[in-house]
């Protein structure tokens, strides 16, 4: 493969990340843009760190994660594939963990006032594109506080279908190295009810539930309703 073929797969999957972008711009965010390469196990920043600039995760898994008064951590949320964080001079109050190999593209603040002085319509695209990650997230949060235990784990679930698993012969797999006292806190419920919920819903054949993964049976994806649904009525 050249050189010229490696710059249209990397334009491509520019356009994929800011698909409301002109290729004159994106062009720009590549010839800025920095690889980086964080190992599983370590942090992309933490809390109380100041973070500047723009985060692109291309490939793998992050978790959002923020430190009770009495020294819990609560888990916020997973970012994967296409998930940007984007900040400007602010202390981060939360801290963004590896859970596997990430490898993700960063421009620093300087050059992303350089591209946002060039084109206006980025700033807006790529304001929309992470403040949908934080109202995501917080939609979440405020929809939690009044369900009942098994819909916070449905909708736990949902979202893990939706977002981190991968299409097999039976069904939808994750393999999401979260344990179940940090699935349990993005929701809110006591790790022993979690584990109760998962305990009914494997009896009732709904999801599979192994030591390593979870599997998502057809009575999860068709037979109850598919879960973009399910996540309106939890």
């Amino acid at each position: 493969m050249n050189s010229s073929e490696n710059e249209s797969l990397t334009l491509k999957q520019a356009q994929h990340l800011f698909p409301d972008i002109d290729d004159q711009t994106l062009v720009d965010v590549l010839r800025l843009k920095r690889a980086v390469a964080i190992k599983k196990g370590e942090f992309l920043f933490k809390a109380g760190s100041r973070v500047s600039g723009l985060h692109c995760i291309l490939s793998g898994k992050l978790k959002l994660s923020k430190t009770s008064l009495d020294g819990r951590e609560n888990v916020v949320s997973v970012l994967g594939a296409n998930d940007i964080l984007a900040e400007l001079e602010s202390q981060m109050n939360l801290s963004a963990f590896a859970l596997t190999d990430v490898k993700a593209l960063q421009i620093v603040s300087h050059d992303l006032s350089e591209l946002v002085e060039k084109s206006p319509k980025f700033l807006l695209s790529l304001y929309k594109r992470s403040e949908q990650s934080r109202v995501k997230t917080l939609d979440k949060l405020s929809q939690n506080l009044s369900k009942s235990v098994r819909s916070k784990v449905m909708y736990l679930l949902s979202d893990f279908a939706e977002n981190h698993s991968l299409e097999t012969s039976y069904g939808l797999r994750l393999e999401l190295p979260l344990t179940r006292e940090e699935m349990s806190s993005m929701i809110g419920v006591a790790t022993e009810t979690f584990i109760r919920v998962l305990a009914e819903l494997k009896n009732e054949k709904i999801i599979g539930v192994s030591e390593n993964y979870y599997l998502f049976t057809s009575r999860f994806t068709e037979g109850i309703m598919p879960w973009k649904i399910l996540k309106e009525f939890c």
